[in-house]
């Protein structure tokens, strides 16, 4: 039956591997293209567009950086030492991923390249995280947090947030540390940022983890999980289901537990990156030991100390003997379980001698750390008024332009008032002097009526006396005759 299992299990993984070999093919044929046309900084661009933070995409990144500094394109040098950086940290290679970025951090002062010089502050923040210097990690995020507030760059500020929020979390300080992932979860939302968002939610999933609300913890990691896939995010899905496997062992569901850690381990093992692989082989072999196969949990701590001690991981190492001692002991092979308990020990004296120098670091940075966050409010506070002053601005400036407008629009009903009310006058006055020749003409009408109406008077009475006269003189003929 185990055989059985064994051959399924190589030909899923030989099918993943050609299945994921396939489009790493296209790309390396693409990359190689490109590296045919003629060098300049418009193809450079296009090779590192392509080779982005992909590590089996290296050698193209390092061929990038080559061809920048041939032709002395600055920008392209600072892009491919950026990438460079980042694909060495995640490899776990910490001094070569420092000597990248310390020379992008240097060229990008030297040009005053902002951008760059912000993405150096960061990723050399997340690098000094990662080997436990917190103090110099410090410095880095808050260099970088006002520049990516003077920049507006928002995806930067939730980067920002999130570090200084992992410091709090390594300080034990779960409410300060869950206060800036919040902030960095709202970002990142606004901005609909699935790296943000995944980042965000897996670490407020490890706050309610470490406060022991499995429930809200478990959701919170489903979520990382989303968004990790979202952005195909390899490291991040793995990260996911570790933390979920964690979730379900603390529920004492061994076999989610082994479900999950399997599924993390696989993509672990594609992404090369040690500090997650060892940790990954510890945990599965803890579950084998919880179910009582001795055997596979011997085999899987020793992958893990095998790993751990080849990266120089000490907590690992330390982890994968203490789980060994165990196995032994159930396995009444007493000399080795002693054996391993011993080296146990003796890595635990060391690390305990490193947890010592860190807890001493971290007394020290802890009241810099309160100092440099009432900084980071100031900032904030500074920034919010900024953004006050531009909005009253804006509003002010849309006043002025309302009222201009308006004025605008008085002056011209103005004048076309004026316009309308000349014009009525204007009509007014043809129409009176219309009026007023009419009652000229028809003064002079009565006046030649009321003459004519006079001469036909005179000329009646005239005539009327005439005729008077006229019968007098015919009526005193008359009498003399008879």
């Amino acid at each position: 039956m185990m055989s059985n299992y064994g051959f399924l299990k190589r030909i899923c993984l030989i099918i993943c591997c050609v299945s994921w070999g396939i489009p790493v093919m296209a790309q390396n044929h693409l990359c190689d293209s490109i590296l045919v046309l003629p060098v300049n900084q418009q193809h450079i661009d296009l090779l590192l567009e392509q080779t982005i933070y992909k590590k089996e995409l290296k050698n193209y990144t390092q061929k990038a950086l080559e061809l920048s500094e041939k032709i002395h394109y600055v920008e392209g040098i600072m892009h491919a030492l950026d990438q460079l950086g980042v694909m060495e940290r995640n490899d776990s290679h910490n001094a070569e991923a420092l000597a990248y970025l310390n020379r992008c951090l240097l060229l990008a002062e030297t040009h005053h390249a902002a951008y760059w010089e912000l993405r150096a502050y960061i990723n050399l923040g997340v690098v000094y995280r990662r080997i436990n210097a917190y103090e110099k990690a410090l410095q880095y995020f808050l260099l970088a947090f006002p520049l990516a507030e003077k920049l507006q760059n928002e995806k930067e500020i939730a980067s920002c947030l999130g570090n200084i929020g992992t410091l709090y979390l390594s300080l034990n300080k779960l409410d300060e540390a869950m206060d800036y992932f919040r902030k960095s979860l709202d970002i990142a939302t606004e901005q609909n940022n699935y790296q943000g968002l995944a980042i965000s939610c897996g670490s407020i999933g490890r706050v309610f983890e470490m406060q022991g609300m499995l429930d809200s913890a478990q959701y919170y990691y489903e979520q990382n999980l989303f968004y990790s896939k979202g952005w195909n995010d390899d490291n991040g899905i793995a990260i996911s289901y570790n933390s979920m496997g964690h979730i379900a062992r603390k529920r004492s569901d061994w076999n989610k537990a082994l479900e999950y850690y399997r599924r993390a381990l696989d993509i672990s093992l594609k992404v090369g990156d040690r500090n997650y692989i060892a940790p990954n082989y510890a945990n599965i072999g803890e579950v084998y030991l919880h179910l009582g196969d001795k055997l596979n949990a011997e085999k899987y701590y020793l992958k893990s100390l095998q790993i751990a001690h080849d990266a120089g991981i000490k907590s690992s190492m330390a982890e994968a003997l203490g789980g060994l001692s165990h196995t032994y002991e159930k396995q009444n092979r007493n000399a080795e379980a002693l054996n391993a308990v011993r080296l146990q020990m003796v890595l635990k004296d060391s690390v305990l001698n490193d947890e010592n120098l860190q807890r001493i670091e971290h007394l020290r940075i802890s009241y810099d750390v309160q100092q440099k966050e009432q900084t980071i409010a100031a900032l904030q506070a500074i920034n919010q008024i900024e953004h006050l002053k531009n909005r009253q601005k804006k509003t002010a400036l849309s006043v002025v332009v309302v009222l201009f407008c308006a004025l605008l629009l008085f002056i011209a009903m103005y004048v076309r008032n004026s316009r309308q009310r000349r014009m009525i006058i204007e009509q007014r006055l043809h129409q009176l002097e219309q009026e007023k020749q009419l009652v000229a003409t028809q003064s002079v009408l009565d006046g030649e009526t009321r003459e004519r109406a006079r001469l036909a008077c005179d000329l009646h009475d005239g005539l009327d006396s005439l005729l008077i006269g006229e019968r007098t003189e015919v009526n005193g003929e008359l009498r003399v005759e008879s």
